[in-house]
């Protein structure tokens, strides 16, 4: 009798045993799983706000950047606009009167000159007019014919040889003009020497006529360094398009290549990029087999400063903290089981 009862209270005490150990285990593993699992979700939250921080900050940064150097180029060619206005006795006199035309022209040559000069990146400088009351020629065009530094007078475009529609070759006097507003043109190549410019046009007014346009032409390369100067992650990089969402400057993309024509995982990108901006966050899309994200923000110019990286690189980070957490939890939670077992038997 005596034995039969030492069996039955070992089994008694086993079995309380194991319902101990699965009550206490229960417990710490549920525990372990929650405090774990919100551990990585709120990495993963931390990570994502931090990469979309990361990129748009860049973005803000590099666009005011670009803007302050866009203010300044605006300035000049808007005190040149000015000081032209003011010298200008009437509109009237500046179409019919050859001799003043040129002595008002002398004038307004030394400003315009003074003002390229201080102007960082200018490579001409122009007061052009109108060639429906003027001779074809008239006004002043000076510029860089080299990359010496020096402005050099030059004869101006001969306007006759051109149709108002040759967007090309005059674009840079009728599109101000027809807008009626100061305006920013899209880079274009100047083949005389073989650098890519941007220009601002303002067109000038007196007594409701047309009397022609100040303009500067900019050396585009300065905009395009400051643009090379962005790096995110390890491959990561900003490019320029229009408000139209055609390519500006691109590493791999050649110049006036409509992005919605390279595939169509770029209809999105596109549609985005017209619209001008993303927000806080990073805008998600595909090109040719990798995930990738950008920020985007809008130039004063009418241009998308647009920072790119691969969703992999951005999301290396979170991927290692997400791994360190999983192992520092399977690892705890191991400790935890034998620690469990032992301690509760020893009790037992």
């Amino acid at each position: 009798m005596k034995r039969i009862h030492m069996k039955r209270k070992r089994c008694i005490m086993r079995s309380i045993q194991t319902k101990f150990i699965l009550l206490i285990l229960g417990c710490v593993l549920l525990s372990s799983c929650v405090i774990g699992g919100a551990g990585i979700y709120n990495a993963e939250k931390v990570v994502e706000r931090d990469s979309a921080q990361v990129m748009n900050l860049q973005c803000m940064e590099k666009t005011q950047e670009l803007n302050a150097l866009f203010s300044r180029i605006e300035q000049s060619v808007n005190t040149l606009a000015v000081y032209a206005n003011s010298q200008l006795v009437s509109a009237k006199l500046l179409m019919n009167d050859a001799e003043y035309r040129k002595a008002y022209t002398e004038k307004l040559e030394e400003a315009a000159v003074n003002a390229a000069e201080n102007t960082e990146g200018a490579l001409a400088v122009y007061v052009r007019f109108n060639p429906e009351t003027t001779p074809p020629t008239s006004g002043l065009f000076w510029s860089k014919t080299s990359l010496d530094g020096r402005f050099r007078k030059l004869t101006p475009t001969d306007f006759s040889g051109y149709s108002p529609e040759d967007v090309e070759h005059v674009g840079w006097y009728y599109i101000p003009v027809k807008n009626g507003k100061a305006t920013w043109m899209s880079p274009y190549m100047n083949e005389n020497i073989n650098v890519q410019m941007i220009s601002y046009v303002i067109p000038i007014y007196r007594d409701n006529v047309t009397v022609g346009v100040v303009g500067m032409d900019i050396d585009f390369n300065l905009i395009k360094d400051s643009v090379d100067t962005i790096h995110v992650y390890d491959t990561g990089y900003a490019f320029l398009t229009d408000e139209q969402a055609n390519i500006m400057y691109h590493r791999e993309i050649p110049a006036r290549t409509p992005m919605d024509s390279l595939e169509s995982s770029l209809l999105p990108v596109a549609d985005r990029l017209r619209s001008g901006g993303i927000g806080s966050q990073l805008f998600s899309y595909e090109w040719r087999g990798h995930r990738k994200q950008m920020a985007l923000c809008s130039l004063k110019n009418g241009m998308r400063l647009a920072i790119t990286a691969p969703s992999s690189e951005i999301n290396a980070a979170k991927n290692t903290l997400i791994l360190q957490s999983s192992i520092a939890l399977i690892v705890i939670s191991t400790l935890a089981v034998i620690l469990t077992i032992l301690m509760t038997r020893r009790l037992i």
